[in-house]
């Protein structure tokens, strides 16, 4: 993705979790969180949202060229999530 001239740079980003649904209406949601192999269920399952449910503060670095600096993100993610 190329982000548009005005977002590059370094973004502060706050994340605030809002709740959550289970869109499927066959399986139980017992069922789904009995399983805690499914991702988001586990700390670092999803390594951008490192601990899903936690509201977090991270930075966001988009470089001259409208490219995310993914690694920056990244780390920045996780430290932001996990401390």
């Amino acid at each position: 993705q190329v982000y548009p001239e005005f977002m590059r740079g370094t973004w502060n980003v706050n994340i605030k979790f809002g709740g959550f649904l289970f869109p499927s209406t066959k399986i139980s949601k017992e069922r789904i969180t009995k399983n805690f192999l499914i991702p988001g269920f586990q700390k670092c399952s999803i390594a951008a949202i490192c601990d899903v449910g936690k509201d977090a503060s991270y930075q966001m670095k988009i470089d001259s060229q409208g490219l995310e600096d993914r690694v920056a993100t990244l780390s920045s993610q996780i430290r932001g999530f996990l401390g």
